[in-house]
């Protein structure tokens, strides 16, 4: 809700004083307070409440590793690519708000996202936010997605959001795989022959002929 009503994502929708996000899954607890609240409370109702709220986040977690936001447009990319974006619709407002302050990840496709559609998963690196919500971002592609269940979150703009067929890799950096290689290798080595004349005639005019 304050993603929407507060397009900086960083104030109260009501008061718009700041507010600070921070990620439950990584946030420690502050000692003072849980020393006041178990000085309030039974031992055995702190233990229970507790283990219900690692529940909630341990679910929490496995929903950002299943539910991922969907952008799209064509073209789309391709697994170890870079990707830079300006996100202005409303819509990628709230994907790259949500994606910043939780896994930093999203799937971007070339088309209206569907069950079976192919595309990559985005993990930003750094995301620039203005003050109006737009935010600039770079990313890396690191994986192949295929979309499964796919629905529309009308509450963020028509949001798309969609649940992966294929597992989701927690890696931190983009690292091409044996298959990917055998890919990519052919294609530079073709634009490589097709520079090779280019850079002959660009050397032949840099370098001065030596009289013998």
């Amino acid at each position: 809700q304050s993603t929407r009503l507060a397009p900086d994502g960083r104030a109260c929708p009501i008061c718009r004083r700041p507010v600070s996000v921070t990620d439950p899954l990584q946030e420690v607890a502050d000692p003072h307070l849980t020393a006041m609240v178990k000085s309030r409370v039974e031992e055995s109702v702190f233990q229970e409440h507790a283990k219900a709220h690692r529940l909630e986040l341990d679910e929490l977690e496995t929903k950002w590793k299943e539910e991922l936001p969907v952008f799209f447009m064509h073209p789309g990319s391709r697994v170890g690519a870079r990707v830079a974006l300006h996100f202005f619709e409303p819509r990628y407002k709230v994907l790259i708000r949500r994606t910043w302050e939780g896994n930093r990840m999203f799937v971007f496709t070339a088309e209206v996202p569907k069950p079976g559609v192919r595309g990559v998963v985005v993990r930003v690196e750094d995301a620039c936010f203005l003050l109006d919500g737009r935010a600039n971002i770079v990313g890396r592609a690191e994986q192949t997605a295929i979309l499964g269940e796919t629905w529309c979150d009308e509450g963020a703009g028509g949001l798309f959001y969609t649940k992966l067929q294929n597992a989701l890799l927690n890696v931190g950096t983009a690292t091409p795989s044996s298959s990917q290689e055998q890919v990519e290798r052919p294609e530079a080595s073709r634009m490589a022959r097709m520079l090779q004349p280019i850079v002959q005639r660009v050397r032949n005019f840099l370098v001065p002929h030596v009289q013998p």
